[in-house]
């Protein structure tokens, strides 16, 4: 509240249960190859009342649901959610409470970005608002989205192809989502898709999302820590998955949510779970009888294990859809255990 009155640059603020940093870093990298100078911050990095005394044409903010529950009227020059799937429920009790929370977002916003697809990103009555929409689908006109252009998917406006996905230099197809969702935001602040997309080119995710760590004998190792939550591991198995191919690493802290999700997404793209941390056996007990797993005492022992069952055209993939903190400092300290331990069987075999 203190930021968002004395900014003196356009805010865009974002959140969503999955995808917050990545789409704030994308939406700065995008901006910025389009000649604006931007400050990136709030729950990512810097924190926002120390962005205050930078000369810029925008500021990008992350916003959690624990900043959001207790704002006023943001105002903020675009307001997005990304998604909403359950999570920190052990703070907020309940999913209305949760989804409550994320939709302070929208007070005083002067236009809305929100997913077609996941109806809870939208806030409830149009208002007198600009909207604008994404979808990773076939794009309604005035609605970006992906279509089939000369026999390829591509990211389209309506049904003017922008952009070969091909081309798009990042793993996975959630991170196809967060590109547009970047875009819709950057055009929601009044700049053309066609200069828009130049940018993709450039762009570069984060440590510990999806990061591919290393490839070895046609394994690929992808290092997912900050996924700490169901719906970020959903997004990244059906992001990686080729068939069956995902052995994966999950487990730690469950902050009260339930597993049915993972374990339905799990059946169909894993063929095997290495299960670790405080709600290892919760984990195991949602998961489907034809879906093997294996528990693990530490991390070193996960990445063992994981690689000894992997082949080639497999990928080992940490992404915890828990919390860190009952085995590790956070996020971040799990993923560098879990790529010290790649490099440390690398060396080994």
């Amino acid at each position: 509240d203190l930021f968002a009155g004395e900014a003196q640059a356009p805010v865009i603020g974002i959140t969503g249960s999955n995808g917050k940093s990545t789409v704030t870093t994308f939406v700065g990298q995008l901006l910025t190859s389009c000649g604006l100078n931007v400050s990136i911050g709030g729950n990512l990095g810097t924190p926002a009342l120390e962005l205050l005394n930078d000369p810029v044409d925008a500021y990008v903010l992350e916003l959690s649901s624990f900043q959001l529950e207790r704002a006023g009227d943001l105002n903020l020059a675009v307001a997005a959610v990304l998604n909403l799937s359950p999570d920190h429920l052990d703070r907020h009790h309940s999913m209305p409470l949760y989804h409550l929370a994320k939709h302070r977002i929208f007070a005083g916003a002067r236009h809305v970005v929100a997913n077609y697809r996941d109806s809870l990103t939208q806030p409830v009555g149009k208002g007198d608002v600009p909207w604008t929409l994404w979808r990773d689908n076939e794009p309604d006109i005035q609605q970006l989205g992906v279509r089939n252009h000369e026999g390829a998917p591509w990211i389209c406006f309506g049904f003017e192809p922008l952009y070969p996905l091909s081309d798009v230099p990042l793993v996975g197809h959630h991170n196809v989502n967060n590109v547009l969702a970047a875009l819709a935001i950057c055009h929601a602040m009044g700049l053309p898709y066609e200069q828009l997309v130049t940018g993709i080119d450039t762009l570069k995710g984060l440590p510990h999302r999806c990061e591919l760590v290393a490839a070895k004998d046609g394994v690929r190792f992808v290092n997912d820590s900050k996924g700490t939550n169901v719906g970020a591991t959903v997004a990244a198995l059906e992001g990686l998955a080729d068939g069956r191919n995902i052995i994966l690493i999950a487990g730690g802290e469950g902050k009260g949510q339930a597993f049915a999700p993972l374990a339905k997404a799990a059946s169909q793209h894993a063929k095997h779970t290495v299960l670790l941390g405080r709600d290892a056996v919760s984990i195991a007990e949602a998961l489907d009888a034809a879906t093997p797993h294996t528990f693990a005492d530490d991390m070193e022992s996960a990445v063992r294990t994981a690689t000894d069952i992997a082949v080639s055209g497999d990928v080992v993939l940490l992404s915890p859809a828990c919390a860190s903190l009952d085995m590790f400092a956070d996020y971040r300290a799990r993923g560098d255990a879990f790529a010290a331990a790649v490099r440390d069987c690398e060396e080994v075999s």
